[in-house]
């Protein structure tokens, strides 16, 4: 029985001092990909447009009203502030205002006002991804 005490008080030390105190580069938690956080948002912003859509057809305001409060949850990401030029706020800003026209005009059972709304909501993506493609090719030069 005295063995395994003397065993232990020698195997102790002896593993501590073999034991990796400081961890590699590749163990070391990486920053964020926030490309791939972005290109996420993204596709949910692109499903809940689908599911507005979807929606404006169907003239289904439930699917309108939970669409618009998913498009609503993107916004609260940080990855959803891509730049913060004057040209970006301003159609960040018109975005927002679309789609709370969508929720309002879906509760009042609006499918003229909703739909006005999904239009000036989907002209404004085009011109911020085209403001955005123009910024993005300006700091690739």
């Amino acid at each position: 029985m005295k063995l395994r005490p003397r065993l232990l008080a020698l195997a102790l030390p002896a593993a501590l001092v073999f034991m990796p105190w400081q961890s590699r580069a590749d163990d070391k938690p990486k920053a964020k990909d926030t490309k791939a956080e972005r290109d996420a948002v993204m596709l949910r912003k692109l499903g809940y447009a689908k599911d507005l859509l979807e929606g404006l057809s169907l003239q289904d305001y439930d699917k309108l009203t939970k669409s618009a409060d998913g498009l609503i949850r993107c916004r609260d990401e940080v990855t959803w502030r891509l730049d913060q030029t004057e040209d970006y706020l301003f159609h960040s800003n018109t975005f927002w205002r679309y789609v709370d026209e969508i929720k309002t005009a879906a509760k009042k059972k609006n499918i003229d006002g909703a739909t006005l709304a999904f239009l000036g909501m989907t002209q404004t993506c085009v011109k911020c991804h085209e403001h955005l493609r123009k910024l993005n090719r300006r700091t690739d030069d």
